[in-house]
């Protein structure tokens, strides 16, 4: 290649990337405001859970001795943050001998998946991550998760969710091994809103 097309290609290459590098970020023109995008409407769901909850229940642990049952008492608090987002749930248990539990709980819409999304942290060291969604006809939330137990064992997790009137919900969550055949966990209640 010549000396004058090898100072064509160095010319035309600097002004490639001088145009590239002038663009604004995110493809916004000068002057624009950078503001967020559009609240999920989907998100107005949530607002269900929003409030102060009593919990009255019942929990069955399924160990090699057999089925050990107990109260399941708790309570909790749902707000919203993030400018409405996403909801964040603090609650608390009363787990009998093993004393009180306290987790949290993030939830918000997931626009690609078209799914409710959650995060779960408590006190005794589990950790989990679901989905859910709202079956239009019966009204009833569906859920699915996986999750590790303070011992490092993987769990699967289903439940379900119904608003019973505007201030009662009754519920059911059950846990499984890793592979979802044994049941470990079993908890059904009702939750009021105080």
């Amino acid at each position: 290649m010549s000396l004058r097309k090898q100072a064509s290609v160095v010319v035309a290459a600097l002004g490639c990337f001088t145009l590239i590098g002038c663009q604004q970020p995110g493809g916004m023109a000068q002057g624009d405001e950078m503001a967020p995008p559009p609240r999920a409407a989907e998100l107005d769901e949530l607002e269900t859970w929003v409030g102060s909850w009593t919990t009255d229940g019942e929990m069955i642990m399924y160990t090699p001795d057999g089925e050990q049952k107990g109260p399941a008492k708790g309570s909790g608090t749902t707000r919203w943050v993030c400018d409405k987002r996403a909801i964040l749930s603090e609650m608390e248990f009363d787990m009998g001998e093993d004393g009180t539990m306290k987790g949290i709980e993030l939830m918000t819409w997931d626009p690609k998946g078209k799914v409710y999304r959650s995060w779960w942290v408590d006190s005794y060291g589990s950790s989990a991550e679901g989905t859910m969604w709202k079956d239009k006809k019966t009204g009833e939330w569906i859920s699915r998760g996986k999750g590790v137990n303070p011992d490092g064992a993987s769990t699967s997790a289903k439940g379900t969710m119904k608003k019973i009137d505007d201030k009662t919900m009754e519920w059911t969550f059950t846990e499984y091994d890793a592979w979802g055949f044994n049941k470990t966990m079993r908890i059904t209640g009702t939750s009021t809103m105080n």
